[in-house]
Parts: structure tokens; C-alpha cells; sequence
């Protein structure tokens, strides 16, 4: 390998070993992974940010890195309905994307948060490369 390459791998290996320890990536080759690390986008957003809409069009996946997020959702309601807070190293933003449909919930943060963002086209490259894991599609998902 030349010394670009190695710089390269080096830059994405905690983006690599994120990534693997989220259960919708269990079954992920070391090159999915890689793929998906050189696709994260770094964003940080302070508390009282909506990051994804309910009703939105599903564009993206986060990982939640640090901070807290609040998710609520209307679902057929007129009042949004609490759910849960994610921690660092919760996910979300996949249902719209695997199932094709608009955003299911509202993410909103309720700390300063720093997140990785991977574009639509590419996770689903990544789900295609490396099928989902057993526990995501059985429902178990962590945080």
C-alpha cells in the first residue's frame, strides 16, 4: 500500500470501528465499512435543532455520536406522541430510507449534538453490499 492509502485508512478507522458496532451493519465486509466511513459527513447541530421531520422526505442515515436526541411522532394523532431519547451510538433515519416512504418520526436534539450523516443513495449501497443483520431485520435495534 502506498502512503496515501495508509493516511486514508488511518483518517477512517474510528469512522470503521463506529460503524461496526451498529447492529444494522453487523454482517459489514471491512470494505463496506470503509465505504460507508469515507461516506460519513460530520455535522454538529445545537440543542433545539429538528434533524429529521416527520412527513419529510428520508434523504439520510445519522449516527449519533455525542448529545441527546428526542424522538416523537403524530402517527395518525394530532399530538405528537413521545417515544424515546437517544444516546451517543443510537442510529435512525433508516425505516424511510429501507422502507422507501416518508420520515415516521421527529428527531429533535435536546443537547448539542455531533453526528455523522451518510447520504440515501449511499446506505442503501451498503445494505446492498452487505444485507442487513439478522437482529435489525428481526426488529431488535439498540438505544
Amino acid at each position: 500500500m502506498d502512503d496515501a492509502a495508509v493516511l486514508g485508512l488511518a483518517a477512517i478507522r474510528s469512522k470503521v470501528e463506529l460503524l461496526g458496532t451498529l447492529g444494522i451493519f453487523a454482517t459489514g465486509s471491512r470494505p463496506v465499512l470503509e465505504q460507508l466511513a469515507r461516506a460519513c459527513s460530520e455535522e454538529a447541530r445545537p440543542a433545539g435543532t429538528v434533524l429529521i421531520r416527520e412527513g419529510d422526505p428520508a434523504d439520510s442515515f445519522y449516527i449519533l455520536r455525542s448529545g441527546q436526541v428526542d424522538v416523537s411522532a403524530r402517527g395518525e394523532g394530532t399530538q405528537p406522541q413521545h417515544l424515546r431519547v437517544m444516546s451517543a451510538g443510537s442510529y435512525f433515519g433508516e425505516i424511510g430510507l429501507l422502507e422507501q416512504i416518508p420520515r415516521t418520526a421527529t428527531a429533535t436534539a435536546i443537547q448539542d449534538c455531533q453526528l455523522y450523516r451518510i447520504s440515501g443513495d449511499d446506505f442503501m449501497n451498503a445494505l446492498t453490499a452487505a444485507p442487513a443483520s439478522q437482529p435489525f431485520l428481526d426488529g431488535t435495534r439498540p438505544g
